[in-house]
């Protein structure tokens, strides 16, 4: 039984249009995970063999906020320290835990796993604060994605800010078809899961060759903005390679 925590989200909602196993995903009002005995009660009345960790405070702008900072961390980390305590009480096989390329360093891009984490903002930082309780033969997936709908709405987009975000329609399959995959007891620790290293101008124009292009220099935002948060992702080709084929 797969148990799915922010399943209604935009990620959570994909992946559940595509799983075709036994699975639940409760609601926040029906799991609350900064509630340790919500969480608990949940567990052991659904008694998953395999969990899910998508629940997360990831608005970014709202993160930076100082007023939110004692949320965020509620969420980010307490939450998920909870889904994995009660994991282990239950006897879940394994957690995946959903992370972010905003754990690495903002400007140099190509991040590898090994590389030391350096995240430039408080979402990050809550991120890798959740990583910190997942066990090593867990699996912790460093990615970013966006909806394709994202990039035909907007007008203009960096030409100067790099990233191996995914559609979320992408990123859901791949985590669909692992959660299928009979090897998945052998894939543990970090995993960058994205795509080639590519401006999100670069994204945009293939899905509306018409977008407009811009520098994220020209516009000022209300919290710092990666220049280069790519991944190197080889470790995800060679597990991919095994998946596939």
């Amino acid at each position: 039984m797969l148990l799915v925590t922010g399943g209604r989200g935009a990620l959570g909602t994909e992946i559940r249009c595509l799983f075709e196993g036994s699975y639940v995903a409760p609601s926040s009002s029906e799991m609350d995970i900064t509630d340790y005995n919500s969480v608990l009660t949940t567990f052991h009345r659904a008694k998953p063999s395999l969990v899910l960790h998508l629940a997360a405070a990831t608005n970014v702008g709202w993160c930076e906020d100082p007023s939110n900072h004692h949320k965020v961390m509620e969420v980010n980390y307490e939450g998920t320290r909870n889904i994995k305590e009660v994991s282990d009480i239950v006897g879940v096989d394994k957690v995946i835990y959903i992370s972010t390329d905003y754990v690495y360093e903002k400007d140099r891009g190509e991040h590898r796993e090994e590389d030391y984490p350096k995240p430039f903002c408080y979402y990050g930082f809550s991120k890798l604060a959740g990583e910190s309780v997942i066990d090593p033969s867990d699996l912790i997936i460093r990615t970013s994605f966006k909806p394709r709908s994202f990039f035909e709405k907007q007008g203009s987009f960096f030409r100067d800010s790099y990233t191996s975000s995914l559609f979320t329609e992408d990123l859901a399959k791949i985590i669909v078809d692992l959660i299928n995959y009979s090897g998945l007891k052998d894939i543990s620790g970090v995993l960058n899961i994205g795509s080639y290293r590519r401006s999100y101008y670069d994204i945009a124009k293939k899905v509306n060759p018409q977008c407009g292009v811009i520098s994220k220099e020209a516009v000022k935002l209300p919290y710092t903005y990666p220049k280069d948060v790519s991944m190197n992702i080889s470790k995800w080709r060679k597990v991919s390679k095994s998946l596939y084929n």
